[in-house]
């Protein structure tokens, strides 16, 4: 004869009584004691590594859930991130470690990381200067040209190239700004000045 106690996250007693009884009715009664427990951790599964535009989502619900289970009962899953600067600009290195709990407070541990770069070059603001003809007293001034990342800062910065024409006051200005993100990232823009006497 079996008696059952249930015990907190699914552990239960069974009291099994062996009864031994001969011709005579004589009986004689033992019991055994089986405990069962739940000493298995959970399964856990974890999202892939990966690898995300700076200015993408990197909560769960974009980089993907957790899931768990549990043979004896229910599981809690949670996550917390740890952050590390990259290299450049506004890059990081998330490691986002996943644990997985269940009743009986077993619990399984894995990590997923997940590395923010950036590969996008920064934006010029201003309309750029258009390709200009020009008398030789009146070269344009270097407009003042700015720039936006969207992982950080931008540094624009001019240079002219001159090439000479067929005379003295016949020549022309390849003027070029060049915006430079944290990343190293640049883009660029040349403007041609062409003089003429």
């Amino acid at each position: 004869v079996d008696s059952v106690e249930s015990n907190f996250c699914n552990t239960v007693v069974i009291t099994r009584t062996w009864t031994a009884t001969d011709e005579c009715g004589n009986t004689v009664s033992a019991d055994q004691i089986i405990t069962t427990q739940d000493t298995t951790a959970p399964m856990l599964t974890v999202p892939e590594n990966m690898t995300v535009e700076c200015t993408d989502d990197t909560s769960s619900t974009n980089t993907g859930m957790a899931t768990g289970s549990d043979t004896c009962g229910e599981v809690t899953i949670t996550e917390s991130d740890v952050s590390v600067p990259g290299t450049c600009g506004n890059t990081v290195v998330i490691t986002r470690t996943w644990t997985a709990t269940d009743e009986c407070g077993n619990t399984s541990v894995h990590t997923q990381i997940i590395t923010v770069q950036d590969t996008t070059a920064p934006e010029f603001v201003e309309t750029l200067p258009r390709d200009v003809t020009v008398e030789c007293d009146d070269i344009p001034e270097v407009a003042d040209i700015t720039a936006t990342d969207n992982c950080g800062d931008a540094v624009v910065t001019a240079v002219d190239v001159i090439t000479d024409g067929d005379c003295p006051s016949n020549y022309s200005i390849a003027r070029t700004w060049t915006a430079t993100d944290e990343c190293g990232l640049t883009n660029t823009y040349t403007q041609i000045i062409t003089v003429q006497d």
